[in-house]
């Protein structure tokens, strides 16, 4: 039977079990330094152990996905509709913007009461401030991609994300309703 997964996940599972396991033989180094010879190889056995067998464990699975499964590719789902999943993260990202622009309204008048009257409590409106920058960035990076390849549409600069978009600009999947017109 073959498992259908996501390619740009379990390359970064592999990816990370191989890390883990190469962390094993900079542990050993490390002990072997630190130590010294006479002690240094039963204990270096063990300690390379745990992390080899766990990272050799997590990159053995996403190997063996490669090699039994089938690649899922976003593309394949182009006949869903994706405009009503676009259009309802808007909405939910509209929303999360105002909650975000609240949070940073208070946060911004704690900081100039701060400043204002010195009162050390008054100093959490920077905190709340950066909370509720946090808070935007992670909805705008959660809501504003793709559904159909999970792709962020960017600007021409690169950095400013577009929302509301037409069509998806990397796979060509419509984000919108069009409703046309009787006439």
């Amino acid at each position: 039977m073959n498992k259908i997964y996501d390619g740009k996940e379990v390359k970064k599972q592999a990816f990370i079990g191989w890390l883990i396991a190469a962390a094993g033989f900079v542990v050993q180094l490390t002990l072997e330094s630190l130590i010294g010879e006479n002690n240094s190889q039963s204990l270096a056995v063990y300690v390379i152990g745990i992390p080899f067998a766990v990272g050799g464990l997590i990159f053995s699975h996403a190997l063996f996905t490669l090699l039994t499964g089938k690649e899922h590719h976003p593309l394949d789902r182009l006949d869903e509709n994706f405009a009503d999943i676009y259009q309802a993260n808007m909405i939910r990202m509209r929303k999360h913007f105002k909650v975000c622009a609240v949070i940073a309204v208070i946060g911004v008048s704690l900081t100039v009461l701060f400043f204002i009257t010195k009162i050390p409590y008054f100093s959490s409106g920077l905190l709340i401030i950066f909370l509720g920058i946090f808070y935007y960035v992670f909805g705008l990076y959660r809501w504003t991609r793709c559904p159909a390849c999970l792709h962020m549409a960017t600007g021409p600069d690169g950095r400013s994300i577009q929302m509301n978009l037409h069509q998806c600009a990397h796979c060509g999947a419509k984000l919108e309703n069009v409703i046309k017109k009787p006439e």
